[in-house]
């Protein structure tokens, strides 16, 4: 029984040898911490597709771990990444996922979720209530923007504006995963994500060097749109990992829908700003929401959503020690 990544063999789930420790969500990692991390991405109790995989694992034939990274397990030396993977079959013909919506094996979520191709790109199609819909599209649009997000932005897929169908790009591909830390940690290493030197240890854990400018920009973002889902949810903080080799990079912010018009916890602001200080980057904090106070005006004004504007004013205003 091989844990593979693509065509590379990785570990023999079964002796324990490893054979690439570069191409382990982290290098360090025995066969133990490996076992337990399949145990955490098939152990989603409404997720179809989690106990579907299950199913085919005690059948013995090939499963996979997620449908956004390039980890499955084999049975068999002969079998190829390219007969059980998503990436290169039409989406939903699989036996094993026809029919069912949610993307990955451990994400649960608030809606269903299904892969689309639109020419060369994979899109996951999103169907939601109409203020989560607007809400989402609207900050992965100024995220875009303010170069937090992706390039290509979420879009509306319906006959009407905000109508709850919402495409977002896939940004993962059988050559650069992402990996999101609520899958890849063990919960006893779940913390305060808007603390920055517990997300800097989380990146710390699989190679990465000082990334407090990133972490900085997407939770002064976080701040503006008044996303409180990033706080406690690691799985919302990631990182692409190289398929071929096993390098780290890192990728743009993602999954807005849980974004308010206004900062509905006081304390969650509070302890932003608290870790800013801690971090010694109040001055940094300032300068970038100086420099991105022009262009959230003018998308605001544009989209007649002004209370993000008030929200970067009363994070500044913090931040400068004002009540």
């Amino acid at each position: 029984m091989l844990l593979k990544c693509g065509n590379h063999p990785v570990a023999d789930l079964t002796t324990g040898e490893i054979f690439n420790s570069k191409l382990l969500p982290i290098a360090s990692w025995q066969h133990k911490e490996i076992m337990e991390y399949l145990d955490r991405r098939v152990y989603a109790q409404s997720n179809k597709i989690a106990r579907r995989i299950d199913q085919r694992q005690s059948d013995r034939t090939s499963f996979k771990l997620g449908l956004s990274d390039s980890y499955w397990v084999s049975f068999s030396h002969d079998e190829k990444f390219e007969d059980v993977s998503p990436y290169y079959r039409d989406f939903g013909t699989l036996s094993f996922v026809k029919g069912l919506v949610e993307p990955t094996l451990r994400l649960g979520g608030s809606f269903d979720k299904e892969w689309q191709r639109l020419g060369s790109v994979t899109f996951i199609r999103k169907i939601q209530n109409k203020a989560s819909a607007k809400v989402e599209i609207l900050a992965g649009f100024l995220a875009s923007l303010l170069e937090v997000g992706d390039i290509i932005p979420p879009v509306q897929g319906g006959d009407e504006d905000w109508d709850g169908v919402v495409f977002i790009k896939n940004l993962s591909s059988p050559e650069k995963m992402l990996l999101d830390f609520g899958s890849v940690l063990a919960p006893k290493f779940l913390s305060d994500g808007y603390i920055i030197q517990n997300v800097q240890d989380m990146y710390s854990m699989v190679g990465f060097g000082l990334v407090t400018d990133y972490i900085l920009r997407v939770i002064l973002f976080d701040s503006i749109i008044g996303n409180e889902d990033r706080r406690n949810n690691q799985g919302n903080w990631g990182f692409f990992k190289s398929a071929i080799d096993g390098s780290v990079s890192l990728c743009p912010a993602y999954d807005f829908n849980m974004a308010y018009s206004l900062d509905l916890d006081p304390m969650l602001m509070r302890a932003r700003v608290d870790g800013i200080v801690g971090a010694n980057l109040v001055n940094q904090a300032v300068g970038q929401l100086d420099e991105w106070e022009n262009t959230v005006m003018q998308f605001c004004k544009k989209y007649d959503y002004e209370v993000w504007c008030s929200n970067l004013k009363r994070m500044v205003g913090m931040l400068m020690g004002e009540s």
